[in-house]
């Protein structure tokens, strides 16, 4: 993939910000750019993660129809029943 570009968060570990790698949760505005429109977006994660990262993809412009998600933790267990 020649314009694959790739951010790494890191929530609970102390790192040092630098070449794609930020401590914290996802921040969009520290995404490269890309056109938000067009884009189809995968989010896998938690759903509280994963809430909040939909909610700031819509509104830097992402249609919901791009928007795809899985979600993964002890929440899935609340589906299993």
């Amino acid at each position: 993939m020649p314009n694959l570009e790739v951010v790494t968060f890191y929530e609970n570990v102390n790192v040092h910000e630098g070449q794609g790698v930020y401590p914290g949760r996802m921040d969009i505005s520290k995404l490269p750019k890309w056109p938000y429109g067009e884009a189809q977006v995968y989010l896998c994660g938690p759903v509280e993660f994963m809430q909040t990262q939909w909610r700031a993809l819509i509104e830097a412009g992402v249609p919901p129809t791009r928007l795809h998600r899985e979600v993964f933790g002890p929440e899935l267990l609340n589906y299993l029943n």
